[in-house]
């Protein structure tokens, strides 16, 4: 699959997510790499925009997201913000990953965010639906 927004397009070749659910590995311009985490990996996608894996981990009550490099080094963890719930990662009209969130703003939201890489934060981006 070839992904868009870059001057020289990055391949992804191949992701995968062992049975054990905590073993993630991957293809990307013909170099492979995996990583192993503590907890379930819940879901993991590459972001052009970014240059990194977006990996979603949840276990129980615990969530949060770590970014990996294209060969598999931690960038930054994200914990899950207060009074929010990471529900999942996915595809934005402003982004090519950006993270569904339900927060309670006079009841419970869902709310879609960016990632800043450098600062670890969850940027508001708008409202899901």
């Amino acid at each position: 699959m070839l992904l868009r927004n870059t001057p020289m397009a990055t391949k992804l070749c191949a992701m995968k997510i062992f049975n054990n659910h905590n073993t993630a590995e991957w293809n990307i311009d013909n170099e492979t790499a995996s990583i192993q985490e503590p907890y379930n990996i819940h879901q993991v996608l590459y972001s052009n925009e970014l240059g990194l894996l977006v990996v979603l981990i949840s276990e129980e009550r615990l969530r949060y997201i770590n970014l990996y490099s294209k060969q598999g080094r931690l960038i930054k963890n994200i914990q899950e913000p207060e009074h929010m719930t990471l529900n999942c990662i996915g595809s934005h009209i402003k982004h090519d990953v950006a993270v569904l969130v339900k927060t309670y703003e006079q009841g419970w939201v869902d709310w879609w965010y960016s990632i800043n890489p450098i600062s670890g934060q969850l940027e508001s981006i708008g409202e899901g639906r």
